[in-house]
């Protein structure tokens, strides 16, 4: 007998689990959470009906990839569509450096009563034109310019790791200028996404080297930049702007990493997180069932966001925070599952870069819950309250999801051939 549900819920049971139950515990804690927020806004409603919103928009999205054909990753719309939605989110994210900082960061852009943050829009874009460009049989690029050329044509492996590394470079840049974690984050997904693809381990080292070059520059500039940035040179002061958050990525390794002393027991502006988590963690205990019962949420900032492992494990102690921690485990390992049964590489690489996005920052943002880890600005996927990111979640959560569905063929794979120009272009079923 058929099921009904397995008409609308389609793709791996297992995956759709992780994403409920995400989703169900992100409504409990962030309606928990919020004290602050209710506190500012006078309404202890308005913050979780905000939170729900997103959440609704989210799962949408969701839908609209596993259900609707124009969603589907594997369709020539969507994969030529990745190309131009990248294009359009370094265009935002130039516009949005030219806009006035909040909290010491210029993240978000405002659209009438819609706020995003274009960082989100080019990770997800990245990783699926870097999954295309590693997929030599099928690459949507490369089909655009046999089309343009008139004749079959396909990148060598040297082009092909030159426009993947031009890409990856222009958007972690434009990323890193605001926010550095988010930029390493999408830097170390793409970089495993070539471990597992056909490139050779020479060039993998290289841009390894690369990255350890730049990130020395980096704090080498950051030695460099004067505690006063105001200049009666405008152009001198606006360049050093753009590097107002050197400073700010120095002091936070460097409280990470410094001894122990006396002074680490007081509180200070630059350790009142990670202190008041450690109190969360600390009343944790082993096993508790209390939501609403955190005391500490009252004084950690961002307890909603950054730090809600911390409250996680605070209101159900350390059995709260080991689910919270296998769901996203269970991803992980649920996911080479569901990328081996796929027909190309495209699909394949997609799968682990949608996986491993979700994964690796919810491994951030709980290194820095528990002390393992300088501090960022990451979010717990599902779990914190947000917007863009939950929203972009949801989506690679639907990719997943698409792929993983039995009865959705790969469908629409480029194959380039030798031949007529008529001839040249077809697309198997």
């Amino acid at each position: 007998m058929n099921n009904p549900l397995r008409k609308i819920f389609k793709g791996d049971t297992i995956i759709w689990t992780v994403f409920v139950v995400l989703i169900l515990l992100s409504v409990l804690q962030v309606f928990s959470a919020i004290s602050y927020l209710a506190y500012r806004s006078s309404s202890y409603v308005s913050p979780i009906q905000q939170h729900i919103r997103y959440l609704i928009i989210g799962i949408i999205i969701t839908f609209l990839f596993v259900n609707v054909r124009w969603f589907r990753p594997t369709t020539k719309f969507f994969r030529l569509l990745s190309y131009f939605g990248l294009l359009g989110s370094w265009g935002l994210l130039l516009y949005v450096l030219t806009k006035e900082r909040i909290g010491d960061a210029a993240r978000f852009l405002e659209l009438g009563p819609i706020s995003f943050q274009p960082s989100e829009l080019a990770k997800f874009f990245l990783i699926i034109t870097v999954a295309d460009m590693l997929d030599t049989e099928s690459c949507m690029l490369a089909y655009i310019v046999s089309r343009i050329r008139g004749y079959a044509f396909s990148f060598n492996p040297k082009q092909q790791f030159g426009v993947i590394l031009v890409m990856l470079a222009l958007t972690c840049v434009l990323i890193a200028v605001e926010n550095l974690s988010t930029a390493l984050l999408l830097g170390g997904v793409i970089f495993v996404m070539l471990c597992l693809s056909n490139v050779s381990w020479g060039k993998i080292f290289t841009l390894l080297a690369t990255i350890i070059l730049f990130m020395t520059l980096c704090w080498g500039v950051s030695k460099l930049i004067p505690d006063d940035m105001k200049s009666n040179n405008k152009v001198v002061e606006k360049v050093v702007g753009f590097l107002h958050r050197f400073p700010t990525w120095e002091s936070r390794i460097v409280e990470f990493v410094k001894s122990d002393d006396e002074t680490k027991f007081q509180i200070t502006d630059k350790n009142l997180q990670v202190v008041h988590a450690q109190r969360a963690i600390a009343r944790g205990g082993i096993a508790k069932f209390g939501p609403g019962t955190s005391i500490e949420r009252d004084y950690l900032p961002n307890a909603y966001n950054d730090f809600i492992f911390a409250i996680v494990i605070e209101e159900y102690g350390l059995v709260g925070g080991v689910v919270v921690i296998f769901l996203f485990l269970l991803l992980l390992g649920r996911a080479p599952a569901i990328a081996w049964k796929q027909k190309s590489s495209y699909a394949t690489l997609l799968v682990f870069g949608s996986a491993f996005i979700i994964v690796f920052q919810s491994i951030i943002n709980m290194a820095v819950s528990v002390s393992f880890g300088p501090v960022t600005g990451q979010p717990l996927p599902l779990m914190s309250k947000g917007g863009t990111s939950i929203v972009f979640v949801c989506a690679y959560f639907g990719m997943i999801l698409n792929l993983s569905n039995k009865e959705i063929k790969d469908e629409n794979l480029i194959e380039i051939k030798d031949g007529k120009e008529d001839d040249e272009f077809q697309i198997l079923d």
